[in-house]
Parts: structure tokens; sequence; C-alpha cells
């Protein structure tokens, strides 16, 4: 979708997007490359598993977003 929209379908096509309105983005460890790219953008990035399988794995996410300090 992103892509049709002729915006860059990755971590940092979309951290492009929320440069604006968010000093922190959150990515998955399978995005870390693109960590640099992003923090260039003038952002705070995150990074932890973002896949969410099990309760567990919610569980886990929810608490690292709530931990994280503006």
């Amino acid at each position: 979708m992103l892509a049709e929209l002729g915006h860059e379908p990755s971590a940092f096509g979309v951290a492009k997007l929320y440069a604006d309105f968010t000093g922190t983005f959150v990515i998955d460890p399978a995005d870390k490359t693109q960590a640099g790219p992003i923090r260039k953008l003038g952002m705070k990035v995150e990074v932890v598993p973002t896949v969410m399988k099990t309760r567990s794995q919610k569980r886990k996410l929810a608490r690292s977003l709530l931990s994280l300090k503006s």
C-alpha cells in the first residue's frame, strides 16, 4: 500500500511519514539496520521485538512501550 501511494515500503519510509509527529520511533530487530537513517530524521529509535504471536509476546511489547521515556 505504501508503494502504491508513492512512499518507501520500509521502516524508514514509515518513519519519514511520522517525523513531524513523533520524537520516538519503534522498530523490530529485523529492521535494525534502518535505525541510523531514522535517527538522522531527528527521532529516537527503540529496537524491540514487535511481532506478537503469543500472549507473552504481547505483554512483553506492551511493557517495553510503556517503559519508553519521551
